[in-house]
């Protein structure tokens, strides 16, 4: 009797953590929907090598995208969000995001081109892709890849003026997000 009680908890936390991707996305290697991440970056352009830890959720729909930054105590560090036919919205706690806010928005496009990447797309060799946006050169690696095909492992670097390391350690697909 006593394995019976658990059965009704296994059952909600196995549909719970069921992952569909909503339909008409199997082609994007990140389908719309809600991602939650850890992330490590590397800053050394400039000296000293500046690293930061910390977690994001990114909100991805057809029409806009969202990166919201947070450290471990659930504080904010920034926030940048583009909603199509609108400017780019982006604010930040982080000193250096703030003085370099430029750079920081074209860091945001690169990213946003990488989870609009389609699997077919041709630049994509085997787990890897170069991309040339914005004169940022950078080269992409896939890892990890969860049952739905979504890499859960990312590691961006760029060369030139910021040579920037961003390394997703984490990318969870939580939840599809709403049609309407």
């Amino acid at each position: 009797m006593r394995k019976l009680i658990y059965l009704p908890f296994l059952f909600l936390m196995a549909c719970a953590s069921k992952q569909v991707v909503p339909s008409g996305q199997g082609q994007l290697l990140f389908p719309d929907g809600r991602y939650s991440q850890d992330v490590e970056v590397e800053v050394s352009a400039s000296k000293p090598v500046q690293n930061f830890d910390f977690s994001c959720i990114v909100q991805k729909k057809p029409a806009e995208m969202l990166f919201y930054g947070y450290n471990s105590f659930g504080f904010s560090l920034f926030k940048i969000k583009e909603v199509e036919g609108q400017p780019i919205q982006a604010e930040s706690t982080i000193e250096q995001i703030n003085q370099h806010k430029d750079f920081f928005i074209k860091i945001f496009k690169l990213v946003k081109t990488i989870v609009n990447l389609q699997k077919s797309d041709p630049r994509i060799q085997g787990d890897q892709i170069h991309i040339d946006q914005d004169g940022i050169k950078a080269h992409v690696t896939f890892s990890g890849y969860d049952a739905l095909g979504i890499p859960l492992n990312m590691l961006v670097e760029t060369k030139g003026q910021y040579e920037v390391k961003i390394k997703t350690t984490s990318y969870k697909f939580m939840m599809e997000t709403d049609p309407h």
